[in-house]
């Protein structure tokens, strides 16, 4: 099948995704910034259906881009996975939504946007987001950055259980 706006559109709806990526597709407004790290993928949709598996796994589900066509953030059926499926190869996987979304605080902070750091947290609807962004604040700098991602990793992993 063939990935369309409409489909993908569709997709984040029927699965519940955070309002602010339904409203990336419908043209509606986003926090200030947002559109520099995730877009709609429209090159992805313009591409045939062939072009478009040479870009990311058949089986998956396109959801953003990173802003400029660089990667794709796909949803991994039957899992609560989602692939940063970069579009000249290779891919980066995070184990659920919140560990996308709190990797995705961390680039915030990384780019010292103070001022929006609580704006994004509350759009991508990070559970534990006032815990997660007290993690980075406390962690990132004293830690090597390696040491930091797994860290990060397995602390939303027992945030999530705690919400489960």
């Amino acid at each position: 099948m063939r990935h369309t706006r409409e489909s993908t559109l569709s997709y984040l709806k029927e699965n519940n995704f955070p309002k602010v990526f339904i409203d990336l597709f419908e043209e509606n407004s986003t926090p200030e910034c947002f559109d520099i790290l995730f877009s709609r993928p429209e090159e992805l949709y313009l591409c045939s259906e062939e072009e478009q598996v040479g870009i990311i796994p058949k089986e998956y589900q396109p959801l953003w881009d990173d802003g400029n066509f660089g990667a794709i953030f796909c949803a991994i059926p039957d899992s609560n996975e989602i692939a940063k499926v970069y579009v000249e190869g290779g891919e980066t996987k995070y184990e659920s939504y919140n560990h996308f979304a709190a990797i995705a605080l961390v680039r915030v902070w990384e780019l010292e946007w103070d001022n929006l750091m609580n704006s994004f947290a509350q759009a991508l609807e990070v559970d534990g987001r006032q815990k997660i962004l007290s993690f980075i604040e406390t962690n990132h700098e004293v830690m090597d950055y390696k040491d930091f991602e797994l860290a990060l990793k397995d602390y939303v992993a027992i945030l999530n259980e705690e919400n489960a």
